[in-house]
């Protein structure tokens, strides 16, 4: 990993503020050098603010599972210490909540996780496997060809009357050789997704040797950011601005007072892949993020996001690797998981 793609690891992890590796992963653990997170005077970490009376509200629990703008930093590592739930508990709690809030769209795989309802996703399917898909009861919802990265992926129904789950079983003994899987929900890391009602932050490109790629909430105008030469694009509806977006490109090019962001003076280009709604954020979301960014050559792709190994993400994230752009993934903040709940890793 290059000094650089470090730098952009180190505002990743800012905004991690428990340490642990997740259960869930956008990729393969990898080691970095220890780093020490820039601190203003007064040592208020800079990634968002530390709410110290928030344990002794009764509805804290509830501002866990729900969070707002205000609860991004601090508060899992507090409930931890007051003896409440843990972390995996709390993010369990939070994806449930996610999916009684979005029963239409959503429903959960079988390790609990949010997958787009009655949806299944083939990755380079030949025509002789989705004519044997088609056999066996699954409809063509979309295709797409995503030209930078060399992918090819189809969005299956699964037959009436199914969840995705009895899908993937039926799907993989029908057509054994077919490279499927589900359109999982990815999470923000480190903090809740907050819509806010504040305008999108948009200026000239200024040029430049060094491009970041962000993958995220939209991010909003604010005075940190002014300065920053940023482009935004949607792939869940158009662009709208977030509390976590906004602080994670802050930690990227933000420069304020006696802050400075880990790669500032680089452009930022930033890929929304939420739309404002909790319940976007899916694989094939991210990989047309992932071809958008790819094609404006950054040095580096920031994902501060957490969800489940996924066969189309994996694939995506190889092909932006093979062009020489490094990818800096998230591993959450949900504590050190058992081995059990590891997902193995996909071998074609």
């Amino acid at each position: 990993m290059s000094r650089f793609a470090r730098l952009c690891a180190t505002a990743t992890m800012a905004v991690l503020f428990v340490g642990g590796s997740a259960a869930a992963q956008l990729l393969p653990s990898v080691g970095l050098p220890p780093v020490a997170l820039p601190v203003p005077p007064g040592n208020v970490p800079v990634a968002g603010p530390v709410l110290q009376d928030l344990i002794g509200q009764r509805d804290v629990q509830q501002q866990v599972i729900q969070p707002t703008l205000d609860t991004v930093a601090g508060v899992p590592q507090r409930v931890a210490e007051a003896g409440a739930p843990t972390l995996l508990e709390l993010r369990r709690l939070r994806l449930q909540q996610l999916l009684r809030e979005n029963r239409s769209t959503l429903e959960a795989d079988e390790r609990g996780q949010p997958v787009r309802r009655g949806i299944l996703v083939a990755v380079d399917p030949d025509p002789i496997s989705l004519q044997l898909a088609a056999r066996a009861g699954f409809r063509i919802l979309a295709q797409e060809t995503n030209s930078e990265l060399g992918l090819r992926s189809v969005q299956l129904a699964v037959p009436r009357g199914m969840s995705a789950r009895e899908g993937l079983r039926l799907l993989r003994r029908a057509v054994p050789q077919l490279h499927a899987d589900y359109d999982p929900i990815f999470e923000p890391a480190g903090g809740s997704l907050a819509p806010l009602g504040a305008a999108l932050a948009a200026t000239a490109t200024i040029g430049g040797d060094r491009a970041v790629g962000m993958i995220d909430g939209g991010v909003a105008s604010h005075p940190s950011l002014a300065g920053a030469s940023i482009e935004q694009n949607g792939f869940a509806g158009n662009p709208q601005a977030t509390g976590h977006g906004t602080a994670v490109a802050s930690l990227l090019v933000g420069s304020q007072g006696p802050f400075r962001g880990a790669a500032t003076g680089s452009q930022l280009y930033i890929a929304d892949v939420y739309g404002g709604n909790r319940a976007a954020g899916s694989a094939t979301a991210v990989t047309r993020a992932l071809g958008w960014l790819a094609s404006k050559h950054p040095q580096v792709i920031n994902v501060s996001l957490v969800g489940p190994s996924n066969r189309l993400l994996q694939r995506a994230i190889q092909a932006v690797q093979g062009r020489g752009i490094e990818v800096v993934a998230a591993v959450g903040n949900d504590g050190r998981p058992r081995q059990r709940n590891i997902p193995p890793p996909i071998r074609e």
